[in-house]
């Protein structure tokens, strides 16, 4: 992972984040999607005519 700033004070926020990251887990991610409701479509594989898995599934839940 890259942590990116421009100030001293942002090194502080880009550890809280990669703390959230670690809490992060599908019951979570419910909860967000249920106050938030503004989950992206998904494209849609016109191959298998299936929609795509959404990158954020990818990148969040299938963590090494």
């Amino acid at each position: 992972m890259i942590l990116g700033f421009s100030k001293v004070e942002y090194v502080d926020e880009n550890i809280k984040a990669l703390e959230l990251y670690r809490k992060w887990d599908k019951e979570l991610e419910a909860k967000v999607e249920a106050i938030m409701k503004n989950s992206p479509n998904p494209t849609m594989d016109y191959r298998t005519f299936a929609p795509n898995t959404q990158r954020r599934i990818h990148a969040v839940f299938e963590k090494k």
